[in-house]
């Protein structure tokens, strides 16, 4: 949900970025309007009774629940659990994955954000579990949505006189990609390409109003029958000479 709002909240100007997040009170009351849409909620017993705590040796954003007594932040049980970077950071970190189209490397994400590239490496794992955590909570995609399927994974070892094989043939993970035009990204990963691998998971992330565009597999070709509108392309190179 966070990441998803950013998203949709934050201008692409990163000067305006910087404008609408000028220091870290600013970000943590973000922060909380934003998790905490519904109203504060204790993350360790769900109860939505607690109160501020304050003196001077408190952090700001620290709060303790009237049914548990247990002391919470915005951050508690979440990726961002006990992070020792300002929250404007990873502010910042979202703002430049969810406006990358081609994904942000954690070598350039640690130069953009002047930390190593270590620390940036964790950070972009930490945004992509909100991801994955929140993604699925918000409304289905809607609209002109392309389905696709993509295999990643590492290069397999050469080793002199075995041919490997490609694409489905190899041990690399089926990535799943659902995209709404000129919208929101959702992808996931799932055991293979089968109709029982993908029929729950486009059922899940996709509304059954949607106008659907795919290739020629015919997997999809039985999971779009329940759809507004399907339509394919024909991806054979043979056709483009």
């Amino acid at each position: 949900m966070v990441v998803s709002l950013v998203k949709e909240e934050l201008p692409m100007n990163i000067n305006e970025f910087r404008s609408m997040f000028p220091d870290e009170e600013v970000c943590r009351q973000y922060l909380e309007r934003t998790i905490w849409h519904q109203g504060r909620s204790c993350p360790h017993c769900k109860c939505r009774k607690s109160w501020m705590l304050s003196g001077p040796s408190t952090r700001k954003g620290l709060y303790e629940c009237a049914e548990c007594s247990r002391q919470f932040t915005v951050t508690t049980k979440t990726p961002l659990h006990s992070t020792k970077l300002p929250i404007r950071t990873w502010l910042m970190a979202m703002y430049f994955m969810v406006n990358s189209s081609k994904g942000v490397s954690s070598v350039f994400l640690a130069k953009w954000l002047g930390v190593r590239q270590k620390t940036a490496w964790k950070v972009g794992h930490a945004v992509r579990a909100l991801m994955e955590l929140h993604g699925d909570a918000i409304a289905p995609l809607e609209g002109v949505v392309e389905l696709d399927e993509k295999y990643l994974g590492g290069k397999p070892r050469f080793v002199q006189g075995v041919t490997n094989l490609r694409g489905k043939g190899t041990k690399k993970s089926c990535i799943h990609v659902a995209v709404k035009r000129k919208g929101e990204v959702k992808a996931a990963v799932v055991p293979g390409d089968s109709y029982s691998d993908l029929v729950f998971r486009v059922a899940q992330v996709v509304s059954p109003d949607a106008h659907l565009m795919t290739d020629q597999l015919p997997t999809y070709k039985a999971i779009c029958k329940g759809y507004a509108v399907h339509d394919s392309v024909n991806h054979d190179p043979s056709l483009f000479r």
